[in-house]
């Protein structure tokens, strides 16, 4: 009998250990005392998502640091957010599959307690991944394979990580609209 409860109480802290490492800090989540967010993204390529053109397909962010408790004093330089890093991940929104790979990039940016920074020129889109599967296929076929059709549409979603200057880790995510074409007129 003394064997059964001796299970438990092994795995149970393992599983508390885990759960709590498991945790992203993902945006209000996280015990920090500012929010990070993305307040907005605007393409800053001309034209968005064109895979004839040989340049990184950039956009301008805006993220925002916001104390949790409004009635909290004057924020100090503690509260100030270093964003880090950040990934880009893409999802069809056209019911085809495949998507261009996803890639991580380091960064370094400070947003101010309940300020706000913007980031311009930010790489959404790498000029190589315009040569590689699924977008390649726009230029070499004229069409995406999986929807047959001459253009392919995704949300771009970026994630920004980084920490207070007090080490609390922080996150932020936002997503812009593309569709990838061979637009005319772009050489």
């Amino acid at each position: 009998m003394k064997k059964i409860w001796l299970l438990p109480m092994v795995l149970l802290p393992l599983f508390y250990l885990c759960w709590g490492c498991t945790g992203q800090n993902k945006e209000a989540s996280t015990i920090a005392p500012v929010v990070l967010s993305v307040d907005s993204i605007i393409p800053t390529t001309s034209p968005f998502g064109d895979v004839r053109t040989n340049v990184d397909d950039t956009v301008e962010v805006t993220l925002s640091n916001h104390l949790k408790d409004p009635d909290a004093t004057s924020p100090t330089h503690f509260a100030d957010v270093i964003v880090t890093s950040y990934r880009v991940s893409f999802t069809r929104t056209d019911g085809g599959t495949d998507v261009p790979s996803g890639f991580e990039q380091a960064i370094t940016y400070r947003v101010p307690a309940n300020g706000s920074t913007t980031i311009t020129g930010l790489v959404v889109v790498k000029a190589y991944q315009k040569l590689y599967e699924p977008l390649g296929y726009l230029m070499s076929l004229g069409y995406e394979p999986s929807t047959n059709l001459p253009t392919i549409s995704c949300n771009i979603i970026i994630e920004f990580t980084g920490e207070t200057e007090a080490g609390y880790k922080v996150y932020a995510k936002g997503s812009v609209p593309i569709t990838f074409a061979a637009y005319p007129d772009s050489q």
